[in-house]
């Protein structure tokens, strides 16, 4: 095994992290970027999450060769009919991945996730208030803000089901976590601003229509937790 490779899983902690689903205004665009012989959510639900570690001491790969170090995600993707991991937590399709992080972006390459360069994410928060912007090439490309109450929940538990294709093979990740979030969250704006970028296609239908939202201002999760041959048995 190389001395420099990042083992699975990682471990990364206090996160800051909006993560949104919303309808999508082009509903035949999102059928279309669903792995063939499946379908999206109806309807045609995107998730979009945009969150930062702002240092590296934060994930559990700190200080070794190729640690991801303090970085930015973006990443965006459609929610799969009739996979739910269980009950509320559906089985999601990544299409775009957008990391600050050369190593990182190498390590989600890796597992199938399609991971793009020049992407970085920015988090602007307040009281009561939060504005995420991702940009793509140092431009503003996604930009949404939301607003929440001062008072937090006692922590949230659960596991997130990510899907990829690897090899030509689709493959399952899990993905648990845990981690307060505020109440009373209210997403004001999502904004796809570069009608040039190829995520452009999943924009959220106008008005909004937010199907799930939360903000959390510490999330620990695994990276991933497991993984598996699409159809197998979970572990």
């Amino acid at each position: 095994m190389k001395q420099d490779k990042v083992l699975s899983p990682q471990l990364v902690t206090n996160a800051e992290v909006l993560y949104c689903c919303f309808e999508a205004e082009d509903q035949e665009a999102v059928a279309a970027l669903v792995p063939e012989g499946f379908e999206p959510a109806n309807p045609g639900t995107v998730f979009l999450n945009q969150y930062w570690v702002p240092d590296e001491q934060q994930h559990s790969n700190a200080g070794f060769p190729n640690s991801w170090g303090a970085y930015t995600l973006t990443y965006i993707g459609v929610e799969l009919a009739g996979h739910d991991l269980y009950e509320g937590m559906p089985c999601r399709w990544w299409t775009h991945y957008y990391n600050s992080s050369p190593n990182m972006l190498d390590y989600a390459a890796e597992h199938g996730i399609p991971a793009y360069p020049g992407g970085r994410t920015e988090l602007d928060i307040g009281k009561g208030e939060v504005t995420a912007t991702t940009y793509l090439d140092e431009k503003p490309a996604i930009r949404t803000k939301a607003t929440f109450s001062q008072t937090q929940t006692p922590p949230a538990a659960g596991q997130l089901l990510y899907m990829t294709r690897k090899a030509g093979e689709l493959e399952l990740g899990r993905y648990p976590f845990v981690g307060s979030t505020y109440e009373d969250l209210d997403v004001k704006s999502i904004e796809f601003l570069d009608e040039s970028a190829s995520f452009y296609a999943l924009r959220p239908k106008q008005p909004l229509n937010i199907t799930f939202s939360v903000f959390f201002p510490a999330l620990a999760f695994c990276y991933p937790g497991g993984q598996q041959k699409f159809g197998d048995d979970p572990f």
